[in-house]
């Protein structure tokens, strides 16, 4: 295990340095195709389970919202996907709003899920196609 100062590293620069040092493919937690389709399941099962919804609150964390709302417009189409962040850490409202990805101090936070600082390459175009909310 490696552990790292949140407020002071940057843990996607120790990632890329540590698989290149070692000869690794570095598979970013939400920011691949593999892993949108992965998270996207989560709203699949969802919607399996319940059948079509009106809703999808979704956390706009890393890549979570892009996933569900692909997964929503297949299996329900009609259903509004809305996304929701902490106001501290709204790094994905503000590139919504600018319509480009905007990057934010680390959220103090003890909500891991809720301290990025950024959203996603892959993820910013399929949440821009998918967002209907107001800026801030």
């Amino acid at each position: 295990m490696i552990t790292y100062d949140r407020y002071t590293q940057n843990r996607e620069e120790i990632g890329r340095a540590l698989a290149e040092e070692r000869c690794m493919t570095l598979i970013p937690p939400y920011d691949h195709p593999h892993v949108i389709a992965g998270q996207g399941t989560a709203a699949k099962e969802l919607i399996e389970e319940t059948g079509p919804l009106d809703y999808l609150f979704v956390c706009l964390g890393g890549g979570l919202i892009g996933d569900c709302a692909l997964a929503a417009a297949a299996l329900s189409p009609d259903c509004k996907v809305v996304g929701v962040e902490p106001e501290a850490g709204n790094d994905a409202q503000q590139s919504l709003a600018r319509g480009e990805i905007v990057h934010i101090e680390v959220p103090r936070t003890i909500a891991d899920g809720a301290a990025s600082t950024h959203v996603g390459e892959y993820n910013f175009p399929i949440t821009s196609v998918t967002w209907t909310g107001s800026s801030p």
